[in-house]
């Protein structure tokens, strides 16, 4: 394989995203990060946590990981 075929399919590989912010971290304000980060990842979709703090995968651990796994279970079927 050539480099410039794989060079090719790196630039057209666009995986899913789905940024994850609590609304009251405290550390990385909600309004000055979240609404950007879904803004600079192309086809991503923003997921907002009402009262999550910024340590939430921790302190919230059975609703992000949940939610991980569902994200991924979706993008495993819409890649298949």
């Amino acid at each position: 394989m050539s480099c410039s075929v794989t060079y090719g399919c790196v630039l057209t590989w666009r995986p899913r995203s789905e940024p994850l912010h609590g609304e009251d971290d405290q550390i990385v304000p909600y309004a000055d990060s979240a609404p950007l980060s879904a803004k600079l990842l192309k086809d991503s979709t923003l997921k907002t946590y009402k009262g999550f703090p910024h340590g939430m995968p921790t302190t919230e651990a059975d609703t992000i990981n949940a939610d991980l796994l569902a994200f991924l279970k979706k993008s495993k079927q819409v890649a298949a």
